[in-house]
C-alpha cells in the first residue's frame, strides 16, 4: 500500500509561505481576542469607553462565540494548511463564515448603537479581515482540488 506522501504531488513552493502568513494573521487575531476579552487592549489603545464595553462585556454571547470560531478556527485551519491536511479548507470556510457574520453584525446591529465615525474604522478592518479570510479559504480549497492536501 503506498504511503500518503507518495500519493500527493510535491508541495508547491508557495504553500509554506501562504500557510505561515495565515498562521501569523490568525495569531494576531487570537492575541487581540484574548486581550479584548480580558479588557486590556481597549484600555491600552485608548478606545472610546463605549467601544470598550461593547467588545469586552457588552457583546451578545453568540457574537463572542462567533468571534472565537473566526479567530481560533482560522488559526487551526492555517496550521492544518501548513501540515497539508485535507480538512484545512473546511475549517477555514467556517472561519470565513464566522468573520463575515461578525462583519455584518458590526456594520448593522452594532453600528446602529454607535455613531458612523466610530464604527467605520472597525467596519473597514472587518471587511479587510473577511477578504483575507476568504482568500485563505479559497487558496486551501484550490490546494485540496489539486490534491496537494490530504
Amino acid at each position: 500500500m503506498p504511503s500518503r506522501t507518495q500519493t500527493r504531488p510535491d508541495r508547491p513552493s508557495h504553500l509554506p509561505l501562504v500557510a505561515v502568513l495565515g498562521v501569523l494573521w490568525y495569531l494576531a487575531g487570537a492575541a487581540e481576542y484574548v486581550l479584548v476579552r480580558y479588557a486590556t487592549l481597549a484600555d491600552q489603545l485608548g478606545w472610546d469607553p463605549r467601544l470598550s464595553v461593547l467588545f469586552a462585556d457588552g457583546v451578545p454571547t453568540w457574537v463572542s462565540a462567533t468571534w472565537g470560531i473566526a479567530v481560533w478556527g482560522g488559526l487551526l485551519g492555517a496550521i492544518l494548511l501548513l501540515a497539508r491536511e485535507a480538512v484545512a479548507p473546511i475549517i477555514l470556510a467556517l472561519a470565513f463564515i464566522a468573520t463575515v457574520t461578525l462583519t455584518v453584525w458590526l456594520i448593522w446591529p452594532a453600528g446602529a448603537a454607535f455613531d458612523a465615525i466610530t464604527i467605520s474604522e472597525g467596519a473597514w478592518l472587518m471587511i479587510g479581515a473577511s477578504v483575507v479570510s476568504c482568500l485563505l479559504w479559497l487558496y486551501a480549497r484550490s490546494m485540496r482540488a489539486h490534491h496537494v492536501l490530504g
